[in-house]
């Protein structure tokens, strides 16, 4: 059998419940990331496939050993893949993302990153602490939990509690708790306006934050960083919540932070310098949003992101050509 050929023009499977056909072939609408994402990897010579979920389906062959992934009627074999989905197509997401896994798909972003179930911000919790940058933190599951915890707290000398889903939400749901009884009751029906039940909450001490950034990563390497402007200490330090980042070299101390506990992928860090805490990582966001960032500085964390992704494509077709009889 001939070494396999080189592969000239990588296919990049998107499936993203943010995608919707812009009226004009091979066009698509969709949000920052996933439009930029796009538009990188077809700078960088990614053919795109996209359609909406329920174009798809899986086909069992007898005497084969994996699904066959249909696209309508022609089989597809993507090389690279990007799968963002939530709502009613979770569990078919997680069938095409072992499938595509299978045929040595490279998967950008895995359906577990959007399945809504909190997980990964409690983890890289987990992660942190003891190793330097972390603050005492209460994980509660139920609203009684949630309001035993906060009324048993000590507020006296300033004391505050912050309490946040641990879903993030993008700093909407975070609220400042004081002991009065109005910060009391604004925390508890934050907990309770959630449609399917609170999902579980982080309860902090309020930290006196001098100074926050946030720093991506991408597979452990920085790729670039902001500091936040905060105006009002009790407004979320979220662009997406109307805070000013300004694009900065955090100090050596937050990065070093950072590598203590960095991961694959690409990891939006939310680091604060504190007045009573030293450094304290407040959480990972995976996937980050960039949206804001790419307004104040020149990175192009979709262009990085993209090009790690073909780095691997390449990797593993060079694997698969060294193998081959």
């Amino acid at each position: 059998m001939p070494a396999l050929p080189d592969n000239p023009k990588p296919t990049l499977l998107v499936l993203s419940h943010e995608i919707k056909p812009s009226g004009t072939s091979g066009q698509f609408k969709a949000r920052h990331a996933v439009r930029t994402l796009i538009e990188a990897a077809r700078a960088q010579g990614f053919r795109i496939v996209s359609a909406p979920f329920d174009n798809f389906h899986f086909e069992l062959r007898h005497s084969e050993t994996a699904p066959r992934i249909r696209l309508g009627d022609s089989e597809i074999r993507p090389d690279a893949a990007i799968i963002r989905i939530t709502g009613p197509y979770l569990s078919a997401a997680r069938i095409m993302d072992r499938v595509l896994r299978a045929q040595g798909c490279v998967i950008l972003d895995s359906y577990e990153r959007f399945s809504g179930s909190g997980l990964g911000k409690i983890e890289v919790l987990t992660q942190v602490q003891g190793k330097g940058a972390d603050t005492d933190r209460l994980i509660v599951l139920t609203l009684n939990q949630l309001e035993r915890w906060v009324r048993a707290h000590d507020f006296s000398g300033n004391r505050r509690l912050v309490v946040k889903p641990a879903d993030g939400f993008g700093g909407k749901f975070v609220r400042w708790v004081n002991g009065s009884e109005e910060s009391i009751q604004a925390a508890l029906e934050m907990a309770r306006s959630f449609t399917d039940g609170m999902p579980p909450m982080i309860v902090e001490p309020a930290l006196n934050i001098a100074a926050e950034y946030r720093v991506y990563t991408l597979d452990g390497e920085v790729l670039g960083a902001a500091r936040r402007v905060i105006d009002e200490p009790d407004k979320p330090a979220n662009a997406s919540q109307g805070a000013e980042l300004v694009e900065e070299v955090p100090p050596a101390e937050v990065l070093t932070a950072i590598d203590k506990v960095r991961t694959g992928g690409l990891i939006g860090w939310d680091v604060a310098i504190t007045q009573s805490h030293g450094v304290v990582i407040i959480e990972r966001n995976r996937p980050p949003s960039w949206r804001h960032f790419a307004q104040v500085s020149d990175v192009d964390i979709a262009g990085a992101v993209i090009a790690s992704l073909k780095r691997k494509v390449l990797a593993r077709d060079a694997e698969r050509r060294a193998a081959a009889p």
